[in-house]
């Protein structure tokens, strides 16, 4: 800055000098002073107009070299970041990570699977087994009422092997009666008061008499002639019940008792 002014000064002493060796007049050297100053008075602000463009081109210059320091250091961050990030991976590839096992809490609170409830097994009924045969007739078709001979089965069996449901309190009577409904088959009988119970007048439109004076029905349980009456026999689950045609009183069916 002083190099300009003094500068400026030079020129314009240098300009008088030649003023006053030309022989200007004391106006014209005054008129010369004042484009001297006025000279100098440029310069100055041209000077000071410079200095300011020159102190802002160091502000921007100062401002720019920060802004690059700046940048230079965030790429430098960039870099040491990717670097351990890479490192980082590297280790995971040879490193396996520990997973965390599942909390205890957690796995309390998970609802358990709830099990398929097994329907409730209805209780198996209880059955006996009961049979029909007027076998014997077969030996005795002489004797057998002629309007009854189409009725008779050809082998003598009316009833094999059925078996019928057998419940709390039941007699034989009631299961010869449940199974002759359930088979669509004809049966007859009467309350015999002197006996105190039923009494099996016919079965399958066989009745007593129809195959000579001794003949008519009988029953047994288990291979055993019981000596009360149908109706005053408790019926058991698993009992075989027959019911037979006699035509001797029951001796040709075995029942040596009635025999």
């Amino acid at each position: 800055m002083s190099k300009k002014r003094l500068s400026a000064l030079l020129m314009a002493l240098t300009l008088a000098v030649v003023m006053i060796f030309s022989g200007c007049t004391s106006d014209d050297n005054s008129a010369t002073t004042e484009t001297v100053k006025s000279t100098a008075t440029t310069e100055k602000t041209t000077a000071e107009g410079t200095t300011d463009k020159t102190d802002e081109t160091e502000n921007l210059t100062s401002s720019t070299d920060a802004q690059e320091e700046t940048d230079a250091q965030s790429t430098q961050n960039v870099k040491a970041t990717e670097k351990q990030e890479n490192s980082n991976s590297g280790n995971s590839d040879k490193t396996p990570v520990a997973t965390a096992p599942e909390s205890t809490t957690q796995q309390a609170t998970e609802p358990a699977t709830a099990k398929p409830t097994e329907a409730p097994t209805e209780p198996q009924a209880k059955t006996c087994t009961i049979n029909i045969n007027c076998s014997t007739i077969l030996n005795n078709m002489d004797k057998l009422k002629e309007e009854k001979k189409g009725i008779v089965p050809a082998n003598g069996v009316i009833l094999s092997g059925c078996e019928i449901e057998v419940q709390e309190g039941d007699s034989v009577y009631d299961v010869l009666v449940r199974a002759c409904q359930q088979n669509k088959i004809h049966m007859d009988a009467d309350y015999t008061p002197a006996y105190g119970s039923a009494y099996i007048k016919g079965i399958a439109n066989l009745y007593e008499r129809d195959c000579g004076s001794l003949s008519g029905w009988t029953y047994r349980v288990n291979g055993v002639f019981p000596s009360v009456g149908c109706s005053s026999y408790d019926a058991n689950e698993g009992d075989v019940i027959e019911f037979l045609y006699t035509c001797d009183l029951g001796a040709d069916v075995g029942n040596g008792f009635n025999g």
